[in-house]
This record gives structure tokens, sequence and C-alpha cells, in this order.
């Protein structure tokens, strides 16, 4: 609820003689929005004795999730979506930056060939570059959002234009 609308369930509360003192301090454009929801709450019948339930509502704001949470929270078949074509080195380096809940099924979505490479390619004890984690970790970020909310299309596809591309390809 915008500020304005706030003000305007407080002060549709107060006493009619405060209200107008209070609205008198004010510069003019802000009294005159102010006035116009104070007749909006009037028209629709709004009893001022609710303002401070309606107010005092917690506005509910889920937490942010970070990027880490964001991988954490992927699929396996996303993130083999996205690691079914990158070298097993790299599926192995990722694979041991953390214990991810979704890498034993996501292994499990490769063939045995594919597995053993990427069991093979793990990195040896010795600590990774930081720099060269987080690009990596960027990158598969990057996929993940990509996968979970892909790109807008930037105008709506007409519906001709399935029946033109198909007609075009027919007469190649």
């Amino acid at each position: 609820m915008s500020g304005y609308r706030q003000a305007a369930i407080a002060l549709h509360a107060v006493a009619a003689a405060d209200r107008r003192l209070i609205l008198a301090e004010l510069p003019p454009a802000d009294r005159a929005t102010l006035s116009g929801y104070l007749r909006e709450l009037k028209e629709l019948g709004f009893d001022g004795a609710d303002a401070g339930e309606v107010l005092s509502a917690p506005a509910t704001v889920a937490p942010a999730l970070t990027s880490l949470d964001r991988i954490i929270a992927a699929t396996p078949e996303t993130m083999y979506a996205i690691f079914q074509h990158e070298p097993a080195s790299m599926t192995a380096q990722f694979l041991a930056m953390q214990d991810w809940p979704w890498a034993p099924a996501m292994l499990d979505l490769f063939t045995v060939a594919q597995r053993e490479r990427i069991r093979a390619a793990r990195p040896s004890p010795m600590p990774d570059a930081p720099a060269r984690r987080r690009c990596v970790f960027d990158a598969v970020l990057a996929r993940v959002d990509g996968a979970v909310c892909p790109p807008r299309q930037t105008r709506p596809a007409s519906p001709l234009a399935a029946l033109l591309r198909k007609v075009t390809a027919w007469t190649r």
C-alpha cells in the first residue's frame, strides 16, 4: 500500500477538525492527493475505526533467495540440462564446491561413461583459485536463472507465424 493511501486511512480515523488542521499544514500537491483518497474512502463507506487494523497488518515479504539458494533449489533435471554438454572437468569442479542436494540424482541422468569421466576428473585437494570458482559459479547461476525464468519475447508471436515458418520450410 502506498504512503498516500496509508496516510489517508490514518487521517480518515482522525476527527474531522483535526483532519482539516493536518491537511492545512501539507503542501498543496500532497493535500490534493490525500483529499482525493479521503473522498474515495468516504464514498466507499469505509469506517475510520478500522484504520488501526488495516495499518497494523504486517507486510509479509518473503526473504530474497541468495544465489546459492537458487542453485540449491534447482532440480536435478535442470542441472543435468546445464552440465550435459559441458566438459567432465567443469562438472566435477562444480560438484566439488559443495555437497549439492541434487547431485546424486543429476549424476544418475548421465550415461555410465559420462559419470565415470566426471568422477575421474575430480579436482585435486589443492585449493582452487577463488576467481575461477566464482566465474564457474556465476556461469552456472546464470544458466539456472535462465532455466527457471526463461527470457520473455519482446513481442507476442502471431498465430500465423508458426504456419508461415512451416510453409516457408516446405517450399524450400
